[in-house]
């Protein structure tokens, strides 16, 4: 993910930078704590989802919503602030550990299976899995076919609506009329479990539509102490 750093003495926002400095000490960390919190909440709550929604087939509606998370910064030392925006889970979610790759391009391991279409629900790319042809979770059985000519024999064995790997591929079996067996393809067996995929840079696009309200939002915070401050 993009780092930024947080510039208060650009030529948009100095004036507001100088009127705070001269108030309380405490003013100036306050607002620069607030600038940095606002834009990781932005960025989880808004731009994160909006670069997701562009960039992924989005199967589960909640997914970045609910694995995305926020370290607020409590520092009062403007040197050490820093607030963070990343994933929760990656030790335990396979498809959050795979958002590191995905980000920045590389391999993923562990997908021998691939589900094909007809394995979703009502067909359809953009749906989940259904759970019984779920493989991960341990619902979905086969037997391995390795030979052309006990085909027929094993198939018949399995029966309709069995599952059978056969040449690399995993499918169910839908009828068996004498010599004619009708298959539907649920998997496509990748025997080295390795996928290759193309950076998206999504984060960074987050981290960019975000950071481009900076000054907006320091403003807004800068006001918001001096406010107090006039109060007081």
């Amino acid at each position: 993910m993009s780092n930024k750093i947080l510039n208060i003495n650009n030529s948009d926002v100095v004036k507001y930078t100088n009127l705070l400095e001269s108030t309380k000490k405490s003013r100036m960390p306050a607002a620069i704590r607030g600038t940095l919190n606002s834009l990781a909440l932005d960025m989880k709550k808004r731009t994160i989802l909006e670069s997701s929604k562009q960039t992924f087939e989005q199967r589960r509606k909640t997914f970045f919503k609910a694995k995305s998370s926020v370290i607020l910064t409590r520092s009062r030392n403007i040197k050490s602030m820093k607030s963070q925006v990343g994933f929760k889970g990656g030790n335990k979610i396979q498809a959050v550990a795979d958002l590191e790759q995905q980000e920045h391009g590389g391999t993923i391991k562990g997908r021998h299976y691939v589900p094909a279409d007809s394995a979703r629900t009502g067909k359809n790319h953009k749906k989940n899995v259904r759970a019984v042809n779920r493989i991960g979770g341990g619902k979905l059985k086969f037997t391995r076919i390795g030979s052309k000519k006990t085909f027929h024999k094993q198939v018949r064995k399995v029966g309709k609506g069995g599952n059978i790997l056969y040449r690399n591929s995993v499918f169910n079996v839908r009828s068996i009329k004498g010599a004619k067996v009708k298959l539907n393809l649920l998997y496509n067996y990748n025997k080295s479990g390795v996928v290759k995929v193309k950076k998206t840079k999504f984060m960074r696009r987050a981290t960019h539509k975000t950071y481009k309200r900076t000054n907006t939002v320091f403003v807004r915070q800068v006001k918001r102490q001096l406010r107090q401050h006039f109060k007081g």
